[in-house]
């Protein structure tokens, strides 16, 4: 059976090549009147994923160029399912001007419910007064929970409107933080034209899922979230810090890089994320999330003796 699979998705991906000469190519499907998924693990129905930005221009800025290398969708039982290894490059200022959908990713996949879409995003570059600065991701590590309904022999689409505008934040020092905030759409049974030069254009379809998530600091996607920097952001090394309201660093004896230093030498973490001051039971921390064998975790270590309070 898997021999089989994997013959249909060559022949799908050589005949969208041949079609794309002729200018464009069409995926017509009726909407059955009940909307039912079919979970048959042998029919397949099309996935396609698009990118876009509905974002309002920004001064200075006139590109903000996303790569993607990597696109998978996830099952419940059969786990992540790879739909892209393929490396794209968007500009999403071009996108909003234009306001166009650009494949991001297309493949025949079993026909079922899905549950989350992954984006791996190797990086981001802003032009900014003609200069190109990478900007530095909470996570490159896209995870957007939603729902992705495909049924058999119809086509499924979701698209990620990425909002440049509320995605982007700007340190002291002129550093440039990208913590998307993304708008998903998902629909199911659409009719879908992609032309040759990979805009996709949605007609119709039924609407599974819509909703608009953001990533926090620590990496971590949530709904109806954007990243608040307004009390001051910077950058130490490869670590975010949120400075927050209220919170003064004045009477702290452990700096930011030194709590930093402690969670990670000290094997509470592998890799540091973020870091911000915080007040617990009137003592002054340090909160310094970041990954440990590759789960999130947030090690809270006293800013006036170092000690490690909490690690969880």
């Amino acid at each position: 059976m898997e021999n089989n699979k994997n013959i249909i998705l060559t022949v799908v991906i050589v005949a969208l090549i041949a079609l794309a000469a002729l200018g464009v190519y069409y995926y017509n499907q009726e909407i059955p009147e009940n909307g039912d998924s079919t979970t048959n693990g042998t029919e397949q129905g099309k996935m396609i994923l698009g990118i876009t930005d509905a974002a309002a221009s920004m001064e200075n800025i006139s590109s903000v160029w996303l790569t993607v290398n990597k696109v998978e969708i996830h099952d419940e039982t059969k786990g992540w399912i790879v739909v892209s290894n393929e490396t794209k490059q968007y500009d999403l200022l071009a996108l909003k001007q234009s306001g166009a959908i650009a494949l991001l990713a297309t493949a025949d996949i079993d026909a079922g419910t899905y549950n989350q879409v992954r984006i791996m995003v190797s990086k981001v570059v802003v032009v900014e007064n003609g200069v190109e600065k990478e900007a530095k991701l909470p996570s490159k590590e896209l995870k957007i929970v939603g729902r992705f309904v495909v049924n058999e022999d119809k086509t499924s689409t979701a698209v990620f409107d990425f909002l440049a505008d509320k995605s982007l934040h700007v340190t002291g020092n002129g550093k440039i933080i990208f913590a998307p905030v993304i708008k998903l759409d998902s629909k199911s049974n659409a009719d879908v034209q992609v032309k040759t030069n990979s805009e996709v254009t949605i007609n119709g379809g039924r609407k599974e899922d819509e909703k608009t998530v953001g990533m926090d600091e620590k990496g971590e996607l949530k709904v109806n979230f954007i990243l608040d920097t307004k009390d001051g952001v910077d950058i130490l090394g490869d670590v975010i810090k949120i400075m927050v309201k209220g919170e003064s660093e004045s009477n702290a004896k452990i700096s930011a890089n030194t709590a930093i230093d402690t969670a990670v030498d000290k094997g509470y973490l592998d890799v540091a994320l973020s870091v911000k001051m915080t007040t617990q039971n009137n003592t002054k921390a340090w909160m310094v999330s970041g990954l440990k064998d590759l789960e999130l975790k947030n090690i809270l270590i006293n800013a006036s003796t170092g000690t490690v309070i909490t690690a969880e």
